[in-house]
């Protein structure tokens, strides 16, 4: 069974240029990196994959006008927008916590995606991990 990381990749990864998927037990976390151009069409595949999984779980979005991120008590980067979407799959009793930012520095911008998908999270209890679907 794929996950929505997996069908993220397979809808995005055509206009990433940089895509990584790291894991940690079943714990996974996916960042892309696209050109700033591709902002929307990001943001609409999300919510394309996204509402097809809240259909039997739940969805809260969030949209964002500016941010900063400050590293290590240094402003590193400006934030010019955002999108957040915090999913709890129902069927899959897993949370996907995804956030997408365009990033400006002094020189350049860009749009990053980054997906941490917990299938082990503590919302569902065992019983319920047990029931049959």
């Amino acid at each position: 069974m794929l996950s929505l990381i997996d069908d993220i990749l397979k809808e995005l990864s055509h206009l990433a240029k940089i895509k990584s998927v790291r894991k940690h037990g079943k714990y996974r976390v996916l960042l892309m990196v696209f050109d700033k151009v591709h902002y929307q069409m990001v943001v609409d595949a999300l919510n394309r994959l996204t509402d097809t999984i809240a259909e039997k779980g739940e969805k809260i979005t969030c949209k964002l006008t500016k941010g900063t991120v400050v590293d290590m008590g240094a402003k590193s980067l400006e934030i010019n927008r955002g999108f957040f979407i915090e999913l709890y799959d129902y069927d899959g009793l897993s949370v996907y916590f995804i956030r997408v930012y365009e990033y400006v520095s002094e020189t350049k911008s860009w749009v990053s995606l980054y997906v941490d998908e917990n299938p082990e999270t503590p919302w569902w209890i065992k019983q319920e991990r047990m029931e049959p679907k």
